[in-house]
């Protein structure tokens, strides 16, 4: 038999830092990417470069550990580890042919105002991502930097942003706070244990 493990949802989208773990390899570097991450207010977890078993056992130890815990894309591995949010962008099955969901957040991942405005209006998410802000190496030539202008305006649409794409420095992550998202988004910066914990303060501060 599958065991699933139990949640206890949150009532709130967590506000500050999501550390982004992706394309983990092995249990050895999730375990250090656990420990370089361990400020930040929410992890989530996408694209995995190991077997699924594997992911599952690394997304177990996160549950463990996490504030909170996303899981991108897959709706039985979120189910499988207890996970506080399905994160459903590009590479998710479309939600009526999705198996029945398990956790008690939706957030989406949307790029463009046009996008977020759909998507409030289809599918009710509890939060959204919002980006690229700044230039990344994964969006670049695919996705051109959105800035803080149209950072502000997602913010206006009454539905908690979280800021990603480029975040790494203090001044960054106290631009987008300013804007009024809900959170920011870091990926290469939740590999750097004193740095993540600097931001995770300067969105508090």
């Amino acid at each position: 038999a599958i065991l699933v493990l139990p949640f206890e949802p949150l009532l709130e989208i967590p506000k500050g830092v999501w550390a982004i773990a992706s394309h983990l390899q092995s249990k050895e570097e999730a375990s250090a990417w656990m420990e370089s991450a361990k400020s930040a207010q929410a992890w989530s977890f996408r694209l995995p470069i190991c077997s699924e078993r594997v992911a599952i056992e690394i997304l177990r130890s996160f549950r463990r550990r996490a504030p909170f815990l996303g899981v991108h894309g897959r709706r039985d591995w979120a189910a499988l580890c207890g996970a506080d949010a399905i994160v459903e962008g590009s590479r998710s099955l479309p939600s009526e042919v999705a198996s029945p969901l398990e956790s008690p957040h939706r957030v989406f991942a949307t790029h463009t105002l046009d996008e977020l405005k759909k998507c409030q209006e289809n599918h009710a998410p509890s939060a959204v991502f919002f980006g690229p802000i700044w230039e990344t190496p994964s969006k670049k030539g695919i996705l051109e930097p959105r800035g803080l202008g149209e950072l502000k305006r997602a913010c206006s649409q009454e539905v908690p942003v979280i800021a990603l794409g480029g975040i790494q420095t203090v001044e960054q992550v106290q631009a987008c706070r300013d804007a009024g998202v809900h959170g920011v988004a870091v990926l290469r910066a939740a590999k750097d244990e004193k740095g993540l914990a600097g931001l995770c303060a300067a969105f508090t501060a």
